[in-house]
């Protein structure tokens, strides 16, 4: 008798347990009326999740939902769960519109944890077409993550992308394929470091017009060669 009444007494408290649990998950998202306004204007987390829920079960997304979800994730009054549900949610929904948003904004993030994180998806996912914003951040210093170039995300990112021994071209190639002037500071401003500085020594035949960028590109490929030209491999034939 005493053990059907513990039974039910653990019965009983479990179930009060998990709706307590239901309670509180609840209690965390609140269904805006109007997503789109909510995360304009909302400081609410709860319905800012909320907006989020909806706009999940309305894709495909207008543009003023794809202009407020690229906004939830530079402008301030957002959590970094907040921040990243609309992340996923613009990879699926936008992808071309949060590449081009965060190749602006990046830099100008304050929330470094999120600004970290993402780089880490960019390099898990194999995000190639996001490797400008990998370099662009790059570029911005971050004193909180130190001044060594290569324990920052987003030399973890490139490698990722494209191998460590790697990482110099592809940077190189950024720098050629994408807006010339704005690229070229990008990459000098992230590598005119003195650790990148004092290898340059090792490089005392090259130009010295060559931008100070493409030189780090090429110290950071693992000294690799600097190629030669058709007429020099021809005259070596």
């Amino acid at each position: 008798m005493h053990g059907s009444h513990r039974l039910t007494s653990v019965r009983l408290g479990a179930a009060f347990a998990l709706l307590g649990l239901a309670l509180a998950v609840g209690a965390c998202t609140r269904t805006p009326k109007d997503p789109i306004v909510a995360l304009n204007s909302s400081q609410s987390p709860e319905e800012q999740r909320g907006a989020l829920e909806v706009l999940r079960t309305l894709a495909p997304l207008s543009d003023d939902a794809k202009r407020a979800l690229r906004r939830s994730t530079f402008a301030q009054g957002f959590n970094l769960g907040i921040r990243q549900e609309a992340f996923d949610l613009l990879v699926q929904e936008d992808r071309k519109g949060l590449q081009e948003t965060l190749e602006t904004n990046i830099v100008r993030m304050e929330s470094y944890e999120f600004r970290r994180w993402i780089m880490e998806q960019i390099g898990a996912r194999q995000m190639k077409d996001f490797t400008v914003v990998v370099v662009n951040s790059w570029a911005g210093p971050v004193p909180v993550w130190g001044p060594d170039q290569f324990k920052r995300p987003e030399y973890e990112a490139m490698a990722a992308l494209y191998g460590k021994d790697k990482v110099g071209d592809a940077l190189f190639a950024v720098m050629m394929e994408a807006n010339p002037l704005r690229q070229l500071m990008a990459l000098e401003e992230a590598f005119e470091q003195a650790a990148l500085r004092s290898r340059f020594d090792s490089f005392p035949s090259l130009p010295t017009r060559l931008p100070r960028a493409a030189v780090a590109a090429v110290c950071l490929s693992a000294y690799t060669p600097w190629p030669e030209s058709p007429a020099h491999r021809q005259q070596g034939a």
